[in-house]
């Protein structure tokens, strides 16, 4: 009797054929597109020329396009279309799409990188598609290809359009589909693999210059009783919460402890988030009782963050487990730890475990101040008088030591530093806004990029980076920028590797509130999502913070607008969760605006499921073949 058990489903020829249109005709058309670009006969200068601009190549990869035995002899037939893609990214001079090479760009965009985009995100989605695929996704991811193929056959002057239809038409031989389907998986594990190695060449770049960050910080370092008790504390317990005000020296005291560990020869991770832990507990990369983690703000900075929190709890049965195991020292403001919903792993030991380091018990006294002060500042010619005035400060005071010493002031204007220093830096912001408007504007981008900046952020987000010219009014090179921000260093930002943040938080929420209450539209139409759920506020919120922008209710048309948008974007959690979203103007006005536009929330809340079905396959091919990598 016939057995159909093994017969090919309508999902896996679905998922084959689309294969096949991939590894066919869609990537002979990138091989002309990077003809078009490149003549044959200049690649092998061309490529010579830009071999150490290039990102990681696997070993095949390098072999074919930089042997070591002479120049390129080979042809674009043996370019499958993931060095197409990075050659076509890299070396052609290809203007990024509007969102940038390497995200999902805007469907109205329908430029060539940002359809050279949606061939490499079909190529994924058909890789990660282990279960064949149904005829609804089949159906718009063709439709989708075809459309893009369309597109590229207008730049080339070439038909493939009537290749794709060929495909989708053709008969499917049990062999060729296998062919197909092998090719391109072996394609995702070749992805995997480079992606594994360049995330570890990132990581081990990143925490070596940000222990020479710390380093040169631990220099000015001064022992005070608040840091010894937290060195005991840690030496007996496995986690340890160090508390405090902004500026209070929370993130120095975890840092020097972090540096006295790795000179005994602990393993030190400085982690920036809850998932960066979990996949060291997931990979077994550490040394039992030999390990600590050193983590700042982990559930939120100015207050607490639902998204972080929300992370931190689904992770807390995994932390409890891994604290047997390694040590964590975390620091958090005390208004933070405060909120009353903090439950948990911390609530349960803020009792035991914990240090408030400006606290009754543990804030400095006047002859810690004097020593910290005197260690910034050796050369200050400052009488006592005007020095027992500065060290009644009690907020910031040892921040403002480590800026007073980067920019030097005169005695008088030491006594004013201290007494009001955001109005000082909140004076200084100002001054480079009218008078030294490239440096305001390094500030800016460095806002709205979310205190990450480097040189290849400004060339890849190129539509970010006009926004922030627009609302400087200057036009000037992403190298005018760069430039900027190492003038800044030590006194506004600081650089670990080639990335640059600001050089505290304070030093942000500042020049955010400068920014904000001068352009609040163009903020709210052009910041990060995050940016406007944490730092946007309604004037008539209660509980006002001094770093916050208020908007008046003639703002609610633009953030509703902004709103919107984002609802049709990957970050619609960012909507759902922001703060203004409680005030019933903006819920009326949002309302309103989606039930003008419901075809267009309903086509695209199709293609969020469809996006949430394409994460949980990856998940699940992570998960079961390659656990701990990034893909």
């Amino acid at each position: 009797m016939a057995s159909t058990s093994y017969a090919a489903t309508e999902e896996m020829t679905n998922i084959n054929r689309a294969s096949r249109l991939l590894m066919g005709p869609c990537t002979d058309q990138l091989r002309d597109l990077l003809r078009h670009y490149i003549p044959p006969a200049s690649f092998p200068a061309v490529i010579n020329r830009w071999r150490f601009q290039l990102p990681h190549l696997t070993v095949p990869q390098r072999n074919l396009i930089l042997p070591n035995s002479g120049m390129y002899i080979g042809t674009y037939e043996d370019m499958d279309i993931t060095l197409l893609y990075i050659l076509l990214r890299n070396v052609c001079g290809i203007q990024a799409q509007n969102k940038g090479w390497g995200n999902t760009p805007d469907s109205a965009d329908r430029s060539v990188s940002a359809n050279i985009e949606r061939l490499r995100l079909a190529r994924n989605q058909c890789g990660h598609s282990t279960g064949g695929m149904s005829k609804i996704d089949f159906n718009l991811v063709w439709s989708e290809i075809r459309a893009t193929v369309v597109d590229l056959d207008k730049v080339l002057g070439i038909n493939y359009e009537k290749e794709v239809d060929f495909v989708r038409c053709d008969t499917m031989d049990p062999m060729m589909e296998q062919q197909y389907r092998d090719q391109l998986l072996d394609q995702m594990k070749e992805i995997v693999n480079i992606t594994k190695t360049i995330d570890s060449l990132k990581k081990n770049e990143y925490k070596k210059d940000t222990f020479q960050q710390w380093k040169e910080e631990d220099k000015l370092f001064v022992p005070t009783k608040a840091s010894e008790k937290i060195e005991t504390l840690i030496e007996n317990n496995n986690l340890v919460i160090v508390s405090g005000h902004s500026g209070s020296g929370k993130s120095t005291i975890i840092q020097h402890i972090g540096l006295v560990y790795l000179k005994r020869g602990w393993v030190v991770f400085p982690v920036d988030r809850v998932e960066e832990i979990r996949e060291i507990y997931v990979t077994g990369k550490f040394r039992e009782k030999e390990t600590i983690f050193i983590f700042n703000d982990p559930i939120g900075k100015e207050s607490l963050d639902d998204i972080l929190f929300t992370t931190w709890k689904t992770n807390e049965h995994m932390l409890t487990l891994f604290l047997e195991r390694v040590k964590m020292l975390l620091s958090c403001r005390t208004c933070v730890l405060d909120d009353a919903r903090v439950r948990g792993l911390l609530k349960d030991n803020l009792k035991s475990n914990s240090i408030v380091i400006d606290g009754n018990q543990c804030k400095l006294s006047n002859d810690e101040k004097r020593k910290i002060f005197k260690k910034h500042v050796p050369n200050e010619d400052t009488t006592e008088e005007e020095l027992a005035e500065i060290l009644q400060t009690e907020t910031y005071f040892p921040l403002l030591c480590k800026l007073f010493s980067k920019k030097p002031y005169s005695s008088n204007y030491a006594i004013n530093f201290f007494k009001e220093p955001f109005e000082v830096v909140k004076m200084e912001i100002e001054n480079y806004r009218v008078s030294h408007k490239p440096k305001y504007c390094a500030l800016v981008c460095l806002v709205l990029f979310n205190n990450k900046l480097c040189y290849d952020d400004l060339e890849v987000h190129v539509q970010l980076f006009e926004r922030c010219l627009k609302i400087c009014e200057i036009s000037i090179h992403p190298n005018t920028i760069i430039k900027q921000l190492d003038t800044l260093k030590g006194i506004f930002v600081k650089k670990i590797g080639g990335t640059y943040y600001f050089y505290h938080d304070f030093l942000m929420e500042v020049t955010t509130f400068v920014l904000g209450m001068d352009n609040p539209r163009e903020t709210i139409r052009y910041a990060d999502v995050s940016f406007l759920r944490k730092r946007i506020r309604l004037a008539n919120t209660e509980n006002k913070n001094e770093f916050t922008i208020y908007v008046e209710d003639e703002h609610i048309d633009v953030l509703v607008e902004r709103f919107f948008k984002e609802i049709f974007e990957d970050r619609f959690i960012e909507v759902v969760l922001n703060p203004c979203l409680r005030n019933t103007n903006v819920i009326e006005h949002l309302k309103e605006k989606l039930q003008q536009n419901s075809v267009a929330l309903q086509k695209s809340m199709i293609k969020r499921n469809m996006k949430l079905q394409l994460e949980e396959s990856e998940h699940t091919v992570k998960r079961h073949f390659f656990p701990g990598l990034t893909f």
